[in-house]
């Protein structure tokens, strides 16, 4: 998948995303807060995939350090002292993490299992597996990976309710099986016209690019940092 335009679909970004935050426009501590744990909530799969296969950690060590992690990043307020053209999020919760691991290593502010009362909830935690690797590597490749999977899991949902499975059936086989298709060949095995096999993959190729655009809006912080994040996943997939 190479097609990384994205043309005029930027739109404006939520209340409770990092810009937003990240430039003070949210200043009620409650809703502040709340607004942090969600971002955080919809990242932790990198930082877990980190500690897990670039630490190496056991799964429960890091299932647990995840969980300090971040209630230590949520108890500083941790935006409150980063400049706005150094906020980048995923830079950030890399070097907020690497800081975290070499802190740990040295055995300062360890922190021992049971010993918050408070809990950061992984929601629908699973075991992610990829391959160990440096910890800025890992941690990129699953951040890469969490956010694609997301969208397309988004994607074919939509389109599903929408009553129209053979665009993302098309997409599927197209663009995410790693065979090297013509449209003639994809519209033989799917059954379909090759014109419908161009018109279903522009469509859902678009509304992959939508999606996509509103997920790292909620972290990106500003429209180039969209657009670079786009490249970056669009790109590599």
């Amino acid at each position: 998948m190479k097609d990384t335009s994205i043309g005029g679909e930027l739109r404006p970004f939520p209340e409770t995303s990092w810009s937003t935050i990240l430039r003070g426009r949210v200043t009620d501590p409650v809703v502040r807060r709340k607004a942090l744990e969600k971002l955080l909530a919809l990242y932790w799969k990198p930082v877990y995939g980190c500690m897990r296969f670039g630490w190496n950690k056991s799964p429960e060590d890091a299932k647990d350090a995840v969980q300090d992690f971040f209630i230590d990043l949520l108890e500083r307020d941790f935006v409150r002292d980063i400049e706005p053209e150094k906020g980048r999020f995923r830079s950030f919760l890399k070097a907020a993490l690497k800081h975290y691991m070499l802190n740990e290593k040295r055995g300062a502010g360890r922190v021992k299992r049971g010993g918050r009362l408070k809990t950061f909830s992984l929601d629908g935690f699973e075991e992610i597996t990829t391959k160990p690797g440096e910890p800025d590597s890992v941690f990129d490749s699953v951040w890469f990976k969490t956010l694609l999977e997301s969208a397309i899991q988004e994607l074919g949902e939509t389109l599903n309710r929408a009553e129209r499975p053979d665009y993302f059936r098309v997409l599927k086989l197209y663009d995410l099986s790693g065979r090297k298709l013509s449209y003639a060949a994809a519209a033989e095995e799917l059954a379909l016209t090759e014109t419908n096999v161009r018109n279903y993959l522009y469509y859902a190729r678009k509304l992959l690019r939508r999606i996509l655009i509103r997920r790292i809006s909620e972290y990106a912080l500003d429209e180039e940092d969209v657009r670079g994040e786009l490249r970056w996943i669009l790109g590599s997939s």
